[in-house]
């Protein structure tokens, strides 16, 4: 992960943390070092689904026990969309210009 700043998996923590806290009042507790984790393990292992890293027969713990990435994994604010939302993978926009730059 060292072509990826430190920035980007703080705004992935942080945007996670926000979207947990507005859907549960709850802290997730969701760390820069935990997303990185989370991260690293699913890009080493590519598994074809990512629901198969919580499934039981192909279950990572590393992965499954960092994050619930169906319910807590945001890369963005989702309640803030882009005025000009022609962009399909707005939700994703952040996390994709990182990776290509």
């Amino acid at each position: 992960m060292k072509y990826v700043p430190d920035s980007a998996f703080k705004r992935l923590a942080e945007c996670s943390s926000l979207y947990y806290l507005r859907t549960t009042c709850g802290e997730l507790g969701t760390t820069l070092q935990g997303i990185r984790v989370f991260i690293r393990n699913v890009a080493m292992l590519k598994f074809p689904r990512v629901g198969m890293y919580w499934q039981k027969r192909t279950r990572i713990a590393v992965v499954a026990d960092t994050m619930n990435v169906r319910t807590t994994f945001h890369v963005t604010d989702a309640s803030a969309p882009a005025p000009d939302n022609t962009d399909k993978f707005w939700k994703l926009r952040p996390l994709i210009d990182v990776v290509r730059a």
